[in-house]
């Protein structure tokens, strides 16, 4: 029997020891610390690892030492990052033993691979990254869920891929598995949420690297907002905003927030409101209507309008376009992207 699990059984034994001479808080909040010890001891043991450019076996732990990695990301989500499928596809693929890496089958989508050692097949095809960059622009409407499914049945930006009846090319995708409108089709992911409220520019890519860029806040790519308050924000208000607040335990990244206008609204056309332009980096859950719901005011509308060179423009609501090579080559420059494969 592994020590590890011998000693989170004694752990939980002492728990219980422990717990008759605690009243029902304290009590709560042990059990509550062990089970996320438990949880973490879970993935720990049934998450495989590498070492080099092998990928490991779950139970070899003569593998646990420090290894140099490339680019770690667990199996299930490497193929996504290929552009081979979504990460819901690429589950169903392992579990039915059709993903081998390094020649060796894999039955555990948790296992983690180095995308840039490691070799990965799908149903005997070697996966290899895919040598066009492709980005789609859409101009979302209000009401659709930013996700491949809503559990709730509510509909999501994918079925305007449906409708909009693209005439594109064969791509090196899963076919009938990989299910994005038709199975000729080629598999994208949006690049970041817009949340149902919300309005306005998405991007769509099958480039992982691409999509993490222009994501993550180090690369200082910038997002641009036009968001309308109920009510008009002070400068001071719109200064304490754009210098940062305390967001869930930690302060916002430095931002500018600019009034735009002011005008009448509401439903006697009496009450004041205004627009903001807000122009970030950053993009944590629902940030900028939590950002204004903390100084006290409550947003009525925000739109995405540019993301860093590339602006919505003329893009009619619920209309998609596809970038042309320029505009990719602007954002792989913005994002300091080398382009080491081809673009459409």
């Amino acid at each position: 029997m592994s020590s590890r699990f011998c000693g989170t059984c004694i752990l939980l034994l002492t728990a219980g020891r422990i717990g008759q001479t605690f009243g029902d808080a304290q009590r709560s909040s042990l059990q509550s610390g062990l089970r996320i010890m438990k949880q973490g001891f879970r993935r720990h043991y049934h998450s495989d690892r590498i070492n080099g450019s092998k990928a490991c076996d779950p139970g070899d732990r003569t593998q646990d030492r420090k290894v140099e990695a490339g680019r770690r990301v667990q199996l299930h989500r490497s193929l996504s990052k290929l552009g081979l499928c979504s990460r819901g596809v690429a589950w169903k693929l392992i579990k039915e033993r059709r993903v081998l890496v390094n020649g060796k089958i894999m039955s555990d989508p948790l296992t983690w691979i180095d995308m840039q050692s490691d070799q990965v097949t799908v149903d005997n095809v070697v996966s290899e990254r895919r040598k066009e960059t492709r980005v789609w622009m859409m101009n979302k409407p209000r009401g659709l869920i930013v996700a491949r499914v809503d559990e709730r049945g509510r509909p999501t930006v994918y079925s305007l891929f449906q409708n909009q009846n693209f005439v594109e090319h064969a791509s090196t995708t899963m076919t009938g598995d990989d299910k994005d409108g038709t199975s000729n089709e080629p598999w994208r992911f949006p690049v970041g949420r817009l949340d149902a409220d919300s309005e306005g520019l998405l991007l769509f890519t099958n480039d992982g690297q691409l999509s993490q860029k222009l994501l993550d806040p180090t690369s200082g790519v910038e997002k641009t907002y036009i968001v309308q308050l109920k009510g008009v924000p002070s400068d001071d208000c719109l200064v304490k905003l754009s210098e940062g607040i305390d967001l869930d335990g930690k302060k916002t990244l430095p931002a500018r927030f600019q009034l735009v206008e002011i005008f009448d609204g509401g439903k006697d056309g009496k009450t004041k409101r205004s627009r903001i332009q807000v122009q970030i980096h950053e993009g944590r859950f629902r940030q900028i209507r939590r950002m204004f719901q903390i100084v006290g005011f409550r947003v009525k509308k925000l739109q995405r309008v540019c993301i860093g060179c590339l602006t919505l423009g003329e893009l009619p609501v619920g209309k998609i376009r596809e970038l042309a090579k320029d505009e990719i080559e602007r954002l792989m420059t913005a994002c300091k992207i080398r382009d080491s494969g081809g673009m459409r």
